[in-house]
């Protein structure tokens, strides 16, 4: 069973330290985490263990800038796009944040 696990910006940074203790207990009930920081700068700055993923922040920190080309791939959904305009999502960063994420879940639940 794999573990979605998303974060603020653990692995990267210096906050969420709690993770530090409760990953390795995490990895040892499941055969797969996947580390999904929302917002993080630089590279990571802790280890993890083997059976963990760590992806690429959803908003890099150090350039302001969304890394969303990921998210724009072969799964094109229309019904996302269709809410990106309709709802002006793209006009509010916490709004826009909540629907990258709401994105992302669905790519990774039509895989």
């Amino acid at each position: 069973m794999t573990l979605y696990l998303f974060t603020a910006s653990y692995p990267f940074g210096t906050v969420e330290s709690f993770l530090e203790e409760e990953i390795p207990v995490l990895a040892k009930q499941f055969e797969k985490i996947e580390i999904i920081p929302l917002a993080a700068s630089g590279s990571q700055t802790r280890i993890t263990p083997k059976n963990c993923v760590v992806h690429r922040p959803i908003i890099d920190s150090a350039k302001k800038n969304l890394s969303i080309s990921k998210y724009f791939n072969n799964r094109f959904n229309l019904a996302f796009w269709k809410e990106f305009f309709q709802r002006k999502v793209f006009v509010n960063k916490r709004r826009l944040r909540t629907w990258l994420i709401a994105y992302r879940n669905s790519c990774m639940i039509s895989k």
